[in-house]
């Protein structure tokens, strides 16, 4: 393959080209370089640098490349880390008349040398201390090593001699062959981008966050539209790397995922004015969460395949957006062809398939002609002129937007990454002791939730084990996130992989996982539980890592986000890189830095009457996850914290103190009943207290009591009995006095974590100085079955002949009460599968 390609070669038409001006992609820099050198273009890790430097240091480098044998046409291939040196690099190959080709550092060193071998670049920029791979044949100019002599150069600009139709770039994806492909794409970019920045105002584009890995085609339009119009760019490493309070970009684009989660946590800069998604369908929910948990003025929505150069529609999507948003209309010249089976226009409203025509088409398909043959084919409706075949599906509306549908084929987006699924197929059939393989994509509330990978094998094999052998082939967003393997694949009657079957067989979400989970203590529990749900693997240990089970970037922002409203401490993502499994995790969380806030969300989704849950002995609802879980879809389910008043109520332990600031939370989120409360074990008596105080309110309020525990309810004769026993073999080894403090001193349970010990120790004695009062409202109370014959007797005598509440629990609780006694212990009743019980009985009695 030549080092050199030239466009000229290839047989297009005039009409590609008679619309554009002589443009190239930097020269949109060079103008506004000249315009005002002092305003700062870049800032990095709190450095700013103005035009002028990019300008100069790049017209050095530039210079030097020429050195090297740069000229229009050549091919030079850059694998640098996310610093200014990178963008630096970028122009100077631009500016010298060559192509770039991006490597990302991270990529697997085998699809790094799969690319240098397909392109085979002359010229291969990188830094002494990445480790590329070591059989390239080509130069290798080192940054740090060749700085005296880059500095050497003049600084003014070059004759570069080149034009707009010149080759700019070429991006690998994902191929259908095993094997990522190069998408070639011309100068004519710089049209998109002008295109653009008319849509935007120039407060807009004011500071801009550049956060797409260079190595996919958006990075030119997060790059270069800013510097096009003379606004600022962020260097981020990704769109989940938090913002410095002297960074404040006007401009975010991403992938909706990404926006999700920081919607959620709220956590777009309150800078931001325009927000643009693309990469995967944007649906009306998260448009309606980005305006209201932001101060965002626009969302757009954006549509482009990288073969049409970054972006070939746009849409406005309006604040009171009900419906999914189209993709919206063509810009910079495209030309969008909406065709059915036949090949012929579909009708405004049908679904077909969405080509697209213009000048902006990239070139090819690098070294494979048949695969562009197949996918850029004739415009029959312009003469000698072509089009893209995107695979994927729309429907024209009657304003003339366009309707995303879905894709057709083996072509996937998943997490905003575009994944040729028979490229994952062929890596892993090339793994030891795999005989076949196949991948599908796993669907779910529009859009894909998993990769899942199915092999047969005769050995046993876990996701972890294959996404580990995999990351020797594929980057990371291409692992699949599920495992199944099978005896053999299920065939279609033809003798073809049945992949219609594959996704009708479902994950065995039921088996018993209690086994594996016994040994765990509280704040492991809570991160497992966070994992499985955010990995969507039930099955996952605390012994797992996250990282090889399906995780990335992306999921451990989720699973950090989640952990802080549960644990009520503020929980960087980066310690999942330092703890990648629950139980390595677990110690780690538990001394960061508090967060405020009472209420937790455990489970969202419902419309009937919301359960609030008290916390734990030591301050957190932590035993209410499982619980939560099984109100899904049915009602809101949120969980009280101490968390914002710990420092105080460790000082000066006051019960009352603590459950005002409970309905006062409670309030704002329900102004009015009737409220359920749901308390278990030490958390009997803070919601006896908050349903005394919303009963004299006038409220209605049913009481959940699952296995109550109370330090100075003197009835629980287990609690008597286990003091007594204890006092006793004290008695015989140390003596009376030693023994008198047995039967005084209530120990904390050992699985308290030590973290919060010291809270666990105010709550209790907050309790024991509380007045009780008296509740009269409905009561459903759950017990466990004492171990104890005696005790087990008394239990029943009271709960089912005398039909009152347990122990002493008849002394505050005076309105009706369901009680069921469950055989389970009281660390367990709240686990599955004991909770299934549990919830039976709730929902039964429950109105």
């Amino acid at each position: 393959m030549p080092s050199q390609i030239k466009a000229s070669r290839l047989a297009f038409s005039d009409e590609d080209f008679q619309h554009q001006v002589p443009q190239r992609i930097h020269h949109l820099f060079v103008r506004q370089a000249s315009i005002r050198p002092e305003s700062i273009a870049l800032v990095h890790n709190g450095q700013a640098w103005c035009y002028r430097d990019l300008e100069e240091r790049s017209n050095q480098l530039a210079r030097h490349l020429r050195g090297r044998g740069v000229r229009a046409g050549t091919l030079v291939a850059i694998c640098l880390d996310r610093t200014p040196e990178l963008i630096i690099t970028i122009l100077a190959v631009m500016k010298a008349g060559g192509a770039y080709v991006p490597l990302d550092p991270a990529y697997p060193a085998e699809r790094i040398a799969m690319m240098l071998a397909d392109c085979q670049p002359p010229l291969l920029v990188t830094h002494s201390s990445l480790c590329i791979t070591p059989d390239f044949s080509g130069w290798r100019l080192a940054l740090d090593v060749e700085a005296g002599m880059i500095s050497a150069w003049s600084a003014t600009p070059l004759d570069e001699g080149a034009n707009n139709i010149d080759l700019a770039c070429i991006f690998y994806t994902s191929g259908s062959t095993g094997r990522p492909k190069g998408v070639v794409l011309r100068h004519t970019a710089s049209a998109v981008i002008e295109g653009l920045a008319e849509t935007f105002r120039p407060e807009d584009l004011a500071c801009s966050a550049a956060t797409t890995s260079i190595c996919f085609d958006p990075s030119i339009l997060e790059i270069f539209l800013p510097l096009s119009v003379g606004g600022t760019v962020v260097l981020k490493r990704d769109l989940l790397e938090p913002f410095a309070p002297t960074e404040t970009p006007t401009w975010l684009n991403g992938v909706p995922a990404a926006f999700a989660l920081l919607a959620q946590a709220r956590r777009i800069p309150d800078s931001v004015r325009v927000i643009s998604v693309g990469g995967e369908k944007l649906t009306a929910t998260l448009a309606q969460e980005i305006y209201a948990r932001s101060s965002v003025q626009a969302v757009r929505n954006h549509y482009g395949p990288t073969e049409a150069s970054i972006c070939a529609t746009i849409a406005h999507v309006p604040r009171d957006v009900r419906v999914d948003p189209p993709i919206g209309k063509a810009i910079a010249g495209a030309r969008l062809y909406v065709l059915d089976q036949d090949g012929k226009p579909a009708t405004p409203g049908e679904m077909g398939e969405l080509f697209i025509g213009g000048p902006l088409l990239a070139i090819e398909y690098l070294n494979q002609p048949v695969l562009t043959a197949e996918r850029f084919v004739p415009d029959p409706f312009m003469p000698e002129g072509r089009m893209y075949r995107t695979g994927d599906l729309v429907r024209e509306m009657e304003d003339g937007n366009l309707q995303f549908v879905g894709r057709c084929g083996r072509l996937i987006k998943f997490r905003g990454y575009r994944i040729e699924l028979d490229e994952v197929e062929s890596a892993l059939a090339r793994l030891p002791a795999v005989r076949a393989a196949a991948a599908i994509a796993v669907e779910g509330e529009g859009k894909t939730e998993h990769l899942a990978a199915f092999v047969v094998s005769d050995q046993c094999m876990t996701l972890a084990q294959i996404r580990r052998m995999l990351r020797t082939m594929l980057p990371d967003y291409m692992l699949p996130t599920r495992l199944t393997v099978l005896d053999h694949l299920p065939l279609s009657p033809v003798g073809k992989i049945d992949r219609a079957a594959l996704g009708a067989m479902k994950v065995d979400e039921m088996q018993d996982i209690v086994g594996c989970d016994t040994a765990l203590r509280p704040v492991e529990e809570v991160v497992v539980g966070v994992f499985r749900d955010i990995l969507r693997q039930p099955l996952l240990t605390q012994h797992d890592d996250f990282f090889d089970h399906g995780g990335d970037s992306l999921l451990a922002e989720q699973a950090a986000t989640r952990l802080e409203e549960l644990l009520g401490h503020v929980i960087p993502a980066s310690l999942l890189y330092h703890g990648r499994n629950a139980q390595a995790l677990a110690p780690i969380v538990q001394q960061q830095e508090k967060i405020p806030g009472h209420i937790t969300v455990l489970q969202a989704d419902g419309d009937r009457t919301p359960i609030f849950c008290l916390p734990d002995i030591f301050g957190r609802p932590l035993s209410f996850l499982t619980f939560a879980r099984h109100f899904r879809d049915d009602r809101p389910v949120y969980g009280l914290s101490a968390v914002p008043l710990e420092a105080e109520l460790i000082k000066r332990p006051v019960l009352a103190k603590l459950t005002a600031a409970y309905v006062t939370e409670m309030r704002k989120l329900q102004p009015v009943g009737p409220y359920v409360l749901a308390a278990y074990s030490a958390g009997a008596i803070p919601a006896i207290d908050i349903a005394c105080t919303l009963e004299q309110d006038g409220c209605k309020v049913t009481l959940i009591l699952i296995d109550p525990r109370a330090q100075h309810i003197a009835v629980d004769i287990r609690d008597w009995l286990r003091r007594y026993r204890r006092a006793a073999h004290t008695f015989m080894t140390s003596g009376y006095r030693q023994a008198l403090g047995c039967i005084r001193q209530r120990d904390l349970p050992e699985w308290i974590p030590v973290a919060y010990r010291e809270m666990a120790v105010a709550l209790v004695r907050a309790e024991v100085d509380w007045a009780p009062r008296i509740y009269n409202g409905r009561t459903i109370i759950a017990i466990c079955r004492p171990r104890s014959r005696l005790t087990n007797a008394l239990l029943h005598l009271r709960t089912t002949i005398l039909r009152r509440a347990p122990y002493g629990w008849a002394r505050v609780l005076k309105g009706k009460t369901v009680t069921e006694v469950f055989d389970a212990g009281h660390y367990d009743i709240m686990r599955d599968p004991f909770s299934h019980s549990l919830l039976r009985f709730v929902r039964l009695h429950l109105i």
